[in-house]
């Protein structure tokens, strides 16, 4: 059995590590938005923008957990409301951000195998590499 005292410090716990999460899940949401959006308007990805938009998401879901979300907060009748609302705002928040990291991913990898190419045929290039035979005399 567990006494009230206890009890007490579980939903104490639970109720600062709530209130923690959010902090952190803040602010962390909003640095990102702050090299994110940035980094967007200097390249204008599509990758880019996906993750601006799940990062937006991801902080729209978190206060909405934290404000509307508490217990007792929504009526019972706009309940439903409220849950499609936040389910389908976490599940884009999930799906963008997996797809523009995907992409972002792809594009890094294609300028980094053109980088590779380019630096190692420019170091084997016959004018980058004077041959023994040629001598400036």
């Amino acid at each position: 059995m567990i006494d009230n005292q206890t009890k007490s410090l579980a939903e104490q716990a639970a109720t600062w590590l709530f209130e923690a999460g959010f902090v952190i899940y803040v602010v962390t949401g909003v640095t990102l938005l702050f090299y994110e959006v940035p980094a967007y308007k200097r390249f204008r990805t599509r990758a880019l923008l996906l993750l601006v938009i799940s990062s937006a998401f991801g902080l729209f879901v978190t206060i909405f957990d934290h404000t509307i979300g508490q217990k007792g907060s929504p009526n019972p009748n706009d309940w439903w409301s409220y849950y499609l609302i936040r389910e389908i705002t976490w599940y884009a928040t999930v799906i963008l951000g997996t797809v523009g990291s995907l992409m972002f991913l792809r594009d890094y990898s294609r300028l980094a195998a053109a980088d590779k190419s380019a630096s190692s045929s420019s170091s084997r290039s016959p004018e980058a590499t004077p041959s023994p035979n040629d001598r400036n005399s």
